[in-house]
């Protein structure tokens, strides 16, 4: 999906703000996303706060801005900030209409769990990504997924031999 750049996406607010908080809420939420692209996080961030508001002002759902604000977390390298975003996008999908953006949540999700060594729940947010991807006939998604499910393991595979080893125990891959 190609992004405009911020100087088009200026442009474009005063005629957003003229046709309605959703519009509005929408652009500003592109606005954010092409700040994460442009490596201007912090930017980003506020862009997401302000999307967000415009948005729950509208009535409107917030799964989707706090999915793609998963991303700015992570490249900020903020662990909890990234799994809770991850997990406020979850719960905001649990909606009828909202199984292909949970998909992407749940395979957000477990990447970040993985990545903060929740290796268990890392593994079942996988698995359960791998699953609805699978229904949803999603099929490069649902690689990805298998991919994190398969890293989970090992993660966990690595965790088991190097606490054998700390208890003297001899490891086992």
């Amino acid at each position: 999906q190609k992004i405009p750049d911020a100087k088009d996406i200026l442009e474009a607010m005063p005629l957003a703000a003229e046709l309605g908080q959703l519009v509005l809420g929408t652009v500003t939420q592109t606005h954010a996303l092409a700040a994460v692209r442009a490596g201007r996080l912090s930017q980003a961030l506020d862009r997401f706060d302000r999307a967000e508001a415009i948005l729950a002002g509208a009535g409107w759902p917030l799964g989707e801005v706090y999915l793609e604000r998963v991303d700015a977390f992570v490249a900020l390298r903020l662990v909890a900030e990234a799994e809770d975003a991850a997990s406020r996008a979850i719960r905001a999908l649990d909606v009828p209409g909202g199984a292909m953006l949970r998909a992407e949540a749940l395979l957000h999700h477990a990447r970040v769990l993985r990545w903060g060594g929740q290796l268990v729940d890392a593994r079942q947010a996988a698995e359960r990504a791998v699953e609805l991807f699978g229904r949803q006939r999603r099929h490069a998604f649902r690689a990805q997924a298998d991919v994190v499910a398969v890293e989970v393991a090992w993660s966990e595979r690595a965790a088991t031999v190097d606490a054998d080893q700390g208890n003297g125990l001899p490891g086992v891959l």
